[in-house]
């Protein structure tokens, strides 16, 4: 099982999904199927390390199954936001207690197929790069960057799935995007665009 394919569901309960009927199976697998990747992605935006994607996953659904009857039909992509939202502030919180710094230039070995070293060095630095100027935004504008620039939502999801009102997703966005682009500037080397 990796974080860009979802997990296989067994049809018996689990400890880690008690469900208790087939539809509640159905429903969850349809959650997994329609939402894993872009789950893992706003994870690992909001600062959850690669290999920790995985058990982040984990924790969203496991999560989602236990309170997927609270979960209203039609807001599914809120619910399950916000739990990540929530994971990834845990992973946040647990990683500067623990005091380890990953090294940022690391980064996951490239696939042999792409087109050239030096085009997986030159992705490799800019994801570097985001990664550190998405560290330096505090967690409530690094959310809302992250949901609207990175996985495209509408300022009405993300308020919707932060349980914000609109306008302070908007007043957040604003002051993210300018924080961005300072931590872009600060960071960048001399003599890079």
């Amino acid at each position: 099982m990796t974080a860009d394919r979802p997990p296989m569901l067994v049809n018996a309960a689990t400890p880690s999904f008690p469900l208790r009927s087939p539809r509640e199976i159905t429903r969850l697998r349809g959650l997994v199927d329609d939402f894993w990747r872009p789950i893992g992605r706003i994870l690992r935006s909001l600062g959850v390390p690669d290999p920790e994607i995985e058990d982040g996953l984990q924790q969203v659904y496991v999560v989602a199954s236990a309170k997927l009857s609270d979960i209203e039909q039609g807001k599914e992509r809120a619910f399950l936001v916000q739990v990540a939202v929530n994971v990834a502030a845990r992973y946040r919180r647990a990683r500067a207690r623990s005091r380890e710094t990953l090294d940022a230039d690391a980064t996951d070995a490239v696939a042999a197929n792409d087109p050239s070293a030096e085009d997986n060095l030159d992705r490799e630095r800019a994801l570097a790069l985001l990664n550190r100027a998405l560290d330096r935004l505090d967690e409530d504008l690094r959310t809302v960057f992250v949901l609207y620039e990175i996985e495209e939502m509408t300022m009405a999801e993300i308020s919707l799935s932060l349980d914000v009102p609109s306008g302070t997703v908007a007043s957040r966005l604003r002051r993210a995007r300018v924080e961005f682009k300072h931590a872009v500037e600060r960071l960048r080397p001399a003599g890079r665009s």
